[in-house]
């Protein structure tokens, strides 16, 4: 049998005992050594833009540092008293985009990552997203937006402040 009468996998499998890659990245970003993890940039728009609240998430005792950031073609709804991140697919010109202001966090374990995505339990996914830094930066990153049904959400703005003053108050 030729190589090109083999099955991809065959072929896949033929040229990793062979000690040739299986596959290459077309990307500029840095092979990962396996075994290791890459820190992605979350955005937070809602309660753990708070240091204090996002400190307790990740089971820290020291505050983590936050960076002022935007993200743009998103819109914010309310599922009670928390935000809904929804992805806004009209088309835009980037300075005519929907912009929400938050915070950007870069994760340092692969436990604070599980951490983040068990509070926000599974009405909410993580995404890929663009955040701009109040630096001017743009990195990549990740955010967590809705993941249920929209119907259940209402019209209306978060207010980072006003909701740690109501949290305070509903813990007695």
């Amino acid at each position: 049998m030729t190589k090109k009468e083999m099955s991809l996998m065959a072929r896949k499998f033929l040229a990793a005992q062979n000690g040739s890659p299986v596959f290459s990245l077309r990307s500029s970003t840095p092979e990962v050594p396996y075994g290791s993890y890459e820190k992605p940039v979350y955005f937070f728009y809602g309660s753990l833009s708070d240091p204090a609240t996002l400190a307790k998430v990740l089971r820290r005792s020291d505050m983590p540092e936050l960076l002022p950031a935007k993200t743009l073609r998103y819109t914010i709804k309310l599922w009670g008293p928390y935000p809904a991140l929804l992805i806004d697919f009209a088309e835009y010109e980037d300075a005519e985009a929907p912009i929400v202001y938050g915070m950007a966090y870069q994760v340092q374990s692969f436990e604070e990552e599980e951490w983040l995505k068990e509070h926000e339990t599974n009405h909410y996914r993580s995404e890929y997203c663009r955040i701009h830094l109040e630096d001017g930066k743009e990195v990549p990153g990740r955010t967590f937006v809705w993941n249920a049904d929209e119907a259940i959400l209402t019209e209306g703005t978060f207010d980072l402040p006003q909701f740690l003053k109501a949290r305070s108050q509903w813990k007695g």
